[in-house]
């Protein structure tokens, strides 16, 4: 039960002290960013409200992509995504930045890239409904987005297909050997046969 009331006490935690390191200049386009950002979710049904300790409401939108949960959580103009379970990391719980949540924002009007999910699902101690399951298409481009957002630190092989080309190129090297020993032969005999020439010309 202290596990699952600390998420919730976390994600506020966290929340909450993003915005008041914050200074209060923010420039003109990032507000009007946000701004946009709001607009679009608000065109969603709210998946979960609460009160943070010092009583502040907030709202949170839940999505689904795989095996992961994509929460947002907005407080008056202010805006955090947290990712549960996030590819290629070891954290649990990962704080994104402004580039995931602005490329979630986009995918929302775009309703053939997710499903409205009107059933209960609990997220550590969060209840949510309904939930937005991302869709096949929602899915290829949340994919694109977490790995320019968490990328691949391993030493990926080659695209499928340049194998091929790749192959090919390391077939040559092996060969240029006997390429070199060809050409070299070929001058040899060329040699000899100017040779000859210039000894008949020179009688």
């Amino acid at each position: 039960m202290k596990a699952k009331t600390s998420f919730k006490l976390i994600l506020a935690l966290i929340f909450f002290n993003l915005f008041s390191t914050l200074s209060f200049s923010q420039e003109s386009d990032s507000i009007a960013s946000q701004k946009k950002i709001i607009e679009h979710l608000k065109t969603l049904t709210v998946s979960f409200s609460g009160n943070a300790q010092n009583c502040i409401p907030y709202d949170v939108y839940a999505f689904k992509h795989k095996k992961s949960w994509l929460i947002v959580m907005m407080e008056g103009q202010n805006l955090a995504l947290f990712v549960t379970n996030p590819p290629r990391t070891e954290e649990k719980l990962y704080v994104a930045s402004d580039y995931l949540l602005d490329g979630l924002s986009r995918i929302i009007p775009n309703t053939n890239y997710y499903d409205q999910k009107n059933r209960r699902k609990v997220v550590n101690d969060i209840e949510i409904y309904p939930f937005y399951k991302l869709t096949k298409r929602g899915k290829q481009v949340m994919k694109g987005l977490l790995l320019l957002e968490l990328p691949d630190t391993k030493k990926s092989e080659p695209f499928f297909l340049f194998k091929p080309f790749i192959k090919k190129k390391e077939e040559l090297e092996e060969k240029a050997p006997l390429k070199r020993d060809f050409e070299e032969s070929i001058q040899k005999a060329k040699d000899a046969a100017e040779s000859k020439v210039e000894e008949g010309l020179s009688k």
